[in-house]
């Protein structure tokens, strides 16, 4: 919709806030998924995570954020997602593997970058990262679908050098 509608219509940290406040203190459970197409495009999301490990830290709360830009990740956030009770894993899209291909569909995002993010969320304990890629973008070749395979593979190599075994790449 942000495409067809500007400007991008977000909801105030504290109103999502206290939504998560009425989840928790009717739910009980112990994690909150924070959903959109790419949650750390919300304006807010370091502020609203903070505010949620903040208020709820002490009860062991999880915060999910699944599908992350790479682009739009810092590593302050993911130390407030560190607070939580687990570190399962992160979700990446790049929906291409090869800069090339990224560049045609406008996801600028280097190669290099996303392996330095893998290895900064595997240095700091998480446990498994998923990727998504997409086949049949324009121009595609077998190259960039082949580089998928590549790609994934490099990411587990970071992974089991700071954790071993325990590194999965889905």
């Amino acid at each position: 919709a942000g495409m067809i509608f500007r400007p991008v219509r977000e909801r105030p940290v504290q109103e999502v806030l206290d939504a998560v406040d009425k989840i928790i203190a009717s739910t009980g459970f112990e994690e909150i998924g924070l959903l959109s197409l790419s949650s750390s495009d919300y304006s807010g999301v370091a502020e609203l995570v903070e505010a949620i490990m903040t208020k709820h830290g002490d009860k062991k709360l999880s915060v999910g954020l699944p599908s992350l830009r790479i682009e739009s990740f810092s590593v302050d956030l993911m130390e407030q997602l560190a607070r939580g009770r687990r570190r399962s894993g992160f979700t990446f899209a790049p929906e291409a593997a090869t800069d090339r291909l990224r560049d045609v569909i406008n996801k600028p995002i280097s190669t290099e970058d996303l392996l330095k993010t893998a290895d900064e969320v595997f240095s700091r304990g998480w446990t498994t990262i998923k990727v998504y890629f997409m086949i049949g973008h324009p121009t595609q070749t077998m190259e960039d679908v082949d580089a998928i395979a590549d790609l994934a593979q490099q990411v587990l190599a970071i992974g089991r050098r700071h954790i071993g075994g325990k590194a999965k790449v889905r």
